[in-house]
């Protein structure tokens, strides 16, 4: 499809471009062949070729004022986009600083209840060995007490 467009306005160009050579052929050979003396001809040249220099002047004073205007709008709209992303970075910037720092607090607090689980896994594992085996023996005889008790039908 842009192939298509690609020769559509070539075909427009080339078409815009004969006009105007044939446009300017057809003005040159009109005056050079109108029955007119030397220097009628002469003038007539010479007034068109005034009329051509001011409109083209007016072309290029009106082409140079929208080129300053829209100079002037780019130039306003690349402050305004710089101003955005200039704010938007610093904020980026403190959302990042505060992420990190937010982090850093998780594995410190992380770090302390690994340190406190890791020391009452020590203590535990102190008291057990430590502990007398009568104690444990107890214990142990305790807890096949409790489960023969909850065993056994009661009477009712």
């Amino acid at each position: 499809m842009s192939n298509e467009n690609n020769n559509n306005n070539i075909n427009s160009k080339d078409f815009l471009i004969g006009t105007f050579i044939g446009g300017f052929l057809g003005a040159a050979a009109a005056l050079l062949f109108a029955p007119k003396s030397g220097k009628e001809l002469r003038q007539d040249l010479n007034h068109q070729a005034d009329n051509v220099r001011t409109k083209t002047g007016e072309l290029r004073d009106t082409a140079v004022e929208k080129g300053t205007v829209i100079a002037g709008v780019a130039k306003e709209r690349t402050e305004q986009i710089k101003k955005v992303v200039s704010e938007q970075s610093v904020g980026l910037k403190e959302k990042a600083k505060s992420w990190k720092e937010y982090k850093k607090s998780c594995d410190e607090a992380v770090a302390i209840e690994d340190e406190e689980l890791t020391d009452t896994i020590v203590e535990i594992d102190q008291e057990e060995s430590t502990a007398p085996v009568s104690q444990l023996e107890d214990e142990v005889i305790e807890i096949e007490n409790i489960e023969e008790k909850e065993i056994q039908p009661t009477n009712v």
